[in-house]
């Protein structure tokens, strides 16, 4: 004979207790898998944020660098521009200050070599006598050719020349000198000697030009 009770389903209330008791076990087991995967989760999250943070800031940086970087360069390109400008604007500057030194010393030695044929006043005798004494020094005893313009040739006579060089390298000397009068010459006078090595020129138009190198060698400064 069968027995249907060996197969029969447990009751209902013997299941229901056995699932209450295995709920509270998987509850706290899936809690705390919660909690674990919340708080790596959070820490997921706080490195991210962190690391977001960190690349937010180099980027920051970068860029104020960059411009920083840029700034420089465009200030140094605009001071070096300034600068060569500066140095344009004094170059030109001086350049126009020396042209126009030139022009005036070039004016004004023209005036004083017309004022010197012009005798204006000008002790010409008293000055032929001053240049003579310094290039007969210059040249020192010997015989020697002397070139003198038509306006000092009456002072300047071969005579006077001995005079003048005897009070210089005394009574006894035997210098000679002969006398050339040249058309052009305006003043003063250039001596030679005899053998030619020796020469100074003690013209006006000479000495004018020394004294126009000496302006303009101080207007250039």
């Amino acid at each position: 004979m069968h027995d249907d009770r060996k197969h029969s389903p447990l009751p209902r209330s013997v299941i229901s207790t056995r699932d209450s008791a295995m709920n509270p076990q998987e509850d706290k087991l899936q809690a705390e898998i919660l909690s674990d995967a919340k708080t790596r989760a959070e820490r997921i999250i706080a490195r991210a944020n962190n690391d977001a943070d960190k690349a937010l800031q180099q980027a920051a940086e970068e860029i104020e660098r960059n411009r920083q970087e840029r700034l420089a360069e465009a200030s140094a390109e605009a001071e070096m521009k300034c600068r060569s400008i500066l140095v344009d604007i004094q170059q030109e500057t001086r350049r126009r200050w020396l042209l126009a030194s030139e022009s005036c010393l070039a004016g004004f030695l023209r005036e004083a070599l017309a004022a010197v044929e012009r005798s204006d006043g000008i002790d010409r005798a008293r000055s032929l006598t001053l240049l003579a004494r310094e290039a007969l020094a210059a040249i020192g005893p010997g015989d020697c050719e002397v070139v003198v313009g038509p306006a000092d040739a009456a002072q300047a006579t071969p005579e006077w020349l001995v005079a003048q060089a005897r009070e210089l390298f005394g009574a006894n000397d035997a210098s000679r000198y002969t006398v050339r009068t040249a058309p052009a010459q305006r003043g003063g006078l250039i001596i030679s000697s005899a053998d030619g090595r020796r020469r100074f020129d003690n013209s006006y138009a000479v000495r004018l030009k020394r004294l126009w190198e000496e302006l303009r060698s101080l207007a250039c400064q």
